[in-house]
């Protein structure tokens, strides 16, 4: 519908997870939701503003290999952060984004921790 709405051929729309800690952090950052929303709300209407100027080109200046990498590196941060949670042995059921944990651990740590705790059952 925003690609058809737009008369855009390409369009970005829809949830995304990494989104999740940018509302968290805009809401510690503004102090409270309806700060957040207020933003959101006036990054909206730059959105549109520039849309209707055509300043999309600027993305022209940016190489694809610097979007894929940067999606990439998403991806990976995603992976591991759930590798603890596959293993079944996560002490963090809420665990944040961040490298360094609020527990102390860091990611590597995490999954290490994660994968010594597996117990192999008996036959």
């Amino acid at each position: 519908m925003v690609s058809w709405l737009s008369d855009s051929p390409l369009s970005v729309s829809g949830p995304a997870a990494g989104l999740t800690a940018i509302v968290l952090a805009a809401i510690h950052t503004l102090g409270s939701f309806e700060a957040m929303l207020a933003a959101t709300v006036v990054a909206g209407i730059l959105q549109l503003v520039l849309g209707f100027l055509k300043a999309g080109i600027i993305g022209m200046y940016f190489p694809s290999s610097v979007i894929r990498g940067m999606l990439a590196a998403i991806g990976l941060i995603l992976i591991l952060k759930q590798i603890p949670h596959f293993l079944g042995a996560d002490t963090d059921y809420f665990e944040d984004m961040d490298f360094l944990q609020f527990n102390g651990q860091n990611t590597f740590s995490a999954i290490l921790q994660a994968s010594n705790a597996i117990s192999w059952a008996q036959p």
